[in-house]
């Protein structure tokens, strides 16, 4: 019969769960020291370890995160527990992304071989808006009607060229601009508006949430300016009505749009 020696076997069956959650190469095992304390000491014995029980004792525990709907609910970082100091508990935050309004998720965290889960719904808070403010400039804007003032600063104002040739010929001479309130330039000034907001939230969306923008996976450069231009005119689409009302009161429509030979109401 051969005797068992004192590495014969894996360490893998006695191997402690918590240690196995955040493993470093070229630490020992905590089945190995146990084995080595045991052999080579007594009851009684004090045992130096310089590295303070490194890997071997729960200092920083990594936890084990699982959505059961990644597309809907994902889970955007590690979790680590801490143990906090004068307590017998731990504690850790768990940060987790709505990727669709509506959708569910089980989000379950395993550690040392205990589980705890919880439910997440994705809802959307009420919409307050954002206010901007829309000033006249007499500035070459470039290759835009409208640019936000990032530049300056002022990322809720947008700028509007009083010098492009499709508005300077509505607006009239500076500083006064007198055709400003005229109801063919706030028509003219509602699609600019859309324009705008729709052009930077496409933007700020695609860097917000990359996996719905993946422009960069089409080889063909046509396909790439056709899928762009689709996902801002989507957005035009359900905005501009919304900028037009704003502009242009129902009731200045049908004042604007009354025949001249109709002379009641």
């Amino acid at each position: 019969m051969k005797a068992e020696g004192l590495w014969d076997g894996s360490f893998n069956g006695k191997e402690s769960t918590l240690q196995q959650l955040s493993p470093y190469v070229g630490k020992l095992k905590s089945g190995m020291v146990h084995s080595l304390i045991e052999y080579f000491t007594q009851t009684g014995d004090r045992v130096c370890d310089p590295f303070s029980g490194s890997e071997v004792v729960a200092e920083s525990t990594l936890v084990a995160l699982v959505s059961s709907n990644i597309s809907g609910v994902a889970i955007r970082q590690m979790c680590r527990l801490n143990p906090v100091a004068g307590s017998n508990y731990a504690t850790g935050t768990v940060v987790v992304e709505g990727r669709r309004l509506n959708s569910r998720a089980e989000i379950r965290a395993s550690v040392n071989g205990g589980d705890a889960m919880t439910h997440v719904t994705v809802v959307t808070e009420p919409d307050m808006g954002i206010q901007f403010k829309i000033s006249l400039v007499s500035e070459d804007l470039g290759k835009f009607r409208a640019m936000w003032g990032d530049r300056e600063g002022k990322p809720h104002l947008l700028k509007v060229s009083a010098r492009h040739r499709s508005l300077a010929r509505y607006l009239g001479p500076p500083p006064d601009y007198d055709g400003q309130n005229a109801p063919h330039f706030r028509v003219l000034l509602a699609e600019i508006v859309a324009e705008a907001v729709c052009r930077k939230t496409l933007l700020l969306e695609s860097k917000e949430r990359t996996w719905e923008f993946r422009w960069a996976d089409s080889r063909e450069d046509h396909l790439i300016a056709d899928d762009v231009l689709s996902s801002f005119q989507e957005r035009v689409r359900d905005f501009v009505a919304d900028a037009h009302a704003i502009m242009l009161s129902d009731a200045e429509v049908k004042r604007a749009t009354k025949p001249p030979w109709d002379s009641g109401g």
